[in-house]
């Protein structure tokens, strides 16, 4: 098992959506293995704080910026600010989601949901593997989630993304391990974050601690192509490799629907 440093990796990790939840946790759990970290989200508020708080307690850099992944000019910005760092970890953490059905959202909301869960990652991936390509060494991170194994109503659009996330973390990881670069899609369930009010659901109930969904994940880059924490989501992840696509649809809907506030 390689070693999770900056010498195995590089010298910097970049998180988005690291203000909040597991972008934020990822963000300290990394920071505690040495690597300086940059910080992404919309607030720079927390960023300001979870900045100082790394610095005091784990003496690394860090660098903060502050951007709305729904935008293009936004996400090039992260580009052009990291094109001198070297930066070893990709954790493409940020997410967004509606839970209405998807003739009632705004177009314009839905399509907010494909730039910053597909775009955004696809976006940045691309970009830093190919640093990473050059080095000879590497990580990323897709957190796509146990919904990506089925469809649901009010979540038709968010499924469809995570499950774009996990697809190209696949097919990513089988490109470049020839380049010692290590790709893991994280497919959580309910964890305790800020997303139940984003998402304007309410599923406390069994919720897995954030803690231990990050080392799951950090602890399975480079050993495994995809990792889900909890035992109760890996028994419905390996379920829906024997129930039919339309049954798992009928599931996966009728949970949803019952965690809508």
């Amino acid at each position: 098992m390689k070693k999770l440093s900056q010498e195995n990796y590089g010298e910097w990790a970049l998180i988005t959506g690291a203000s909040s939840g597991l972008g934020k946790e990822f963000a300290k759990q990394i920071a505690k293995k040495g690597f300086n970290t940059i910080l992404i989200a919309r607030s720079k508020k927390s960023l300001e704080d979870l900045s100082l708080s790394i610095k005091t307690e784990y003496k690394v850099e860090t660098k903060i910026i502050v951007a709305d992944l729904k935008e293009d000019n936004q996400i090039q910005t992260i580009i052009d600010e990291c094109k001198a760092l070297d930066v070893g970890l990709l954790i493409n953490c940020a997410g967004l989601a509606l839970s209405n059905e998807y003739l009632d959202n705004k177009i314009e909301d839905e399509i907010d949901i494909l730039n910053v869960n597909v775009k955004a990652p696809m976006v940045l991936s691309h970009f830093f593997a190919q640093k990473m390509r050059t080095q000879k060494k590497g990580g990323i991170i897709f957190v796509s989630s146990i919904m990506a194994l089925a469809g649901a109503s009010s979540w038709a659009n968010y499924n469809a993304t995570k499950a774009h996330n996990l697809l190209l973390s696949e097919g990513l990881g089988q490109e470049l391990k020839k380049d010692n670069i290590e790709v893991l899609a994280l497919t959580p369930g309910t964890i305790q974050t800020g997303f139940q009010r984003t998402s304007n659901t309410n599923i406390d109930l069994g919720a897995l601690d954030v803690k231990d969904v990050v080392s799951d994940g950090l602890n399975s880059l480079g050993q495994k192509r995809t990792v889900t924490s909890g035992f109760k989501n890996k028994i419905i992840a390996f379920l829906t490799r024997i129930t039919p696509r339309a049954v798992n649809t009928v599931i996966f809907s009728t949970v949803v629907n019952k965690i809508k506030n």
